[in-house]
């Protein structure tokens, strides 16, 4: 890391508060005429704070500070000389040329000097605390991009250990044998088999249809309803999916939770699902009945914990999940931006 990338909306940001600044100290003692001494004098000031702020904040503390020490106090020294000699011409050139005094003309020549390089000071600790910010944000998301790396990197060794050509023969060859004696057992392994196959062969960090996320979560229903007579659960779906796209096994998280934590064979409080996707959002809310157990507590927790980040790596900052955890019945509520576009 040697010099910091400035992005549009931080230029944006950074323009509004020079001139939110610029503006204030003209105000302060309003100018005359038309092209007046304060507002040609207070542009050149301004112009070598900025030049003095961005200098040390995007290309002498990223790349000398911590590193060398020499040669960041060489670079801090021409910045310094850069600045008197702005200074110098603001005061001395320009402003003369206007017919106005600056107040230094009777005094040493070192005060000049002197007050340069206290408010070159105060602009190199802001420029400083500017250079840390970056770097925090800059770890953060280096942080963030590594948690994601080493997820996949785990997903991809789990792929690369799982003999899927075995796994799917041996599924292919009890679904031959029990068909003849189940018909109910051979779909659900079939079932089974659709889904497996839909996780192996979909990669986390690559987009998929929504549509064949959704044909995943009804296959899913389908095998809990096989394993169970009892299971009540309603799957409603609002709006086209055509042209959404999601990561995959994303929403089934959430629906997962809802079988291994909630009543599932209670008709009058069944597990309902809703899937909406319009205004290019996906939005999922679902709600069910919670078991009487002393566990559910700290296993919600841990689920949380996990969905949150995940959508932390893979939705940062497209995403809002909010849960409702009552006495009764457990709720999520899930908004995701529709990734509308093609994977890299």
């Amino acid at each position: 890391m040697q010099f910091f990338k400035v992005h549009r909306k931080e230029i944006l940001r950074h323009l509004i508060v020079w001139t939110i600044i610029t503006s204030i100290i003209i105000t302060i003692d309003p100018p005359s005429g038309i092209l007046s001494r304060k507002i040609v004098v207070t542009f050149l000031l301004m112009l070598n704070y900025m030049i003095a702020y961005y200098a040390e904040s995007l290309f002498i503390f990223p790349k000398y500070f911590g590193k060398s020490m020499l040669k960041l106090a060489i670079c801090t020294t021409i910045a310094l000389l850069v600045y008197e000699a702005i200074q110098h011409l603001a005061l001395f050139i320009v402003s003369p040329m206007f017919g106005s005094k600056t107040g230094f003309e009777s005094s040493p020549p070192y005060t000049l000097f002197l007050n340069s390089c206290f408010l070159f000071f105060c602009v190199s600790i802001v420029a400083y605390g500017g250079y840390q910010n970056r770097v925090s944000k800059l770890n953060i998301k280096t942080q963030n991009e590594r948690e994601k790396v080493m997820l996949l990197k785990e997903l991809g060794f789990f792929k690369n250990q799982f003999n899927s050509h075995i796994v799917f023969n041996f599924l292919n060859f009890c679904y031959s044998h029990i068909h003849k004696e189940s018909t109910d057992g051979a779909r659900a392994i079939e079932t089974f088999s659709t889904m497996l196959r839909y996780t192996l062969d979909n990669n986390p960090d690559k987009f998929v249809p929504l549509q064949t996320e959704v044909e995943y979560i009804n296959n899913f229903i389908s095998l809990q309803r096989q394993l169970s007579k009892n299971v009540q659960v309603n799957f409603h779906i609002l709006g086209d999916l055509k042209g959404f796209y999601i990561y995959p096994r994303v929403l089934i998280n959430f629906i997962e939770n809802a079988f291994k934590h909630g009543e599932i064979a209670c008709p009058e409080n069944p597990i309902n699902i809703r899937l909406e996707a319009s205004d290019n959002q996906i939005k999922m809310f679902v709600i069910n009945k919670k078991k009487k157990s002393p566990k559910l507590p700290s296993s919600t927790v841990l689920c949380n914990l996990t969905v949150v980040q995940q959508l932390e790596l893979l939705y940062k900052g497209e995403y809002n999940y909010e849960y409702n955890d009552d006495t009764e019945t457990y709720s999520i509520e899930l908004l995701l931006t529709n990734k509308n576009t093609v994977n890299d």
